[in-house]
């Protein structure tokens, strides 16, 4: 949820195109599914295209559910 109450209205535009974005991205479709694998397990491996919104959006979900500590790594390859 989203308090738009005392923000100027370029903020809360701002805001909205953000909202707009992310939820353009390709992972944004599997946020409940992740959120939920990621609740129900120790150690979740997400893989998916560059630009997808891996690395950007997932803690972000994570945050926003209060899942606790979050750690994120890349490796340059996975072989």
């Amino acid at each position: 949820v989203v308090c738009t109450q005392g923000k100027a209205p370029a903020e809360m535009a701002t805001r909205t195109s953000l909202d707009r974005e992310r939820q353009a991205l390709p992972i944004y479709a599997a946020r409940a599914e992740i959120v939920e694998e990621i609740r129900r397990s120790q150690v979740v491996i997400v893989v998916g295209e560059t630009g997808s919104g891996k690395t950007t959006q997932i803690p972000q979900y994570l945050h926003e559910e209060r899942l606790g500590r979050i750690v994120c790594t890349q490796p340059r390859r996975v072989a």
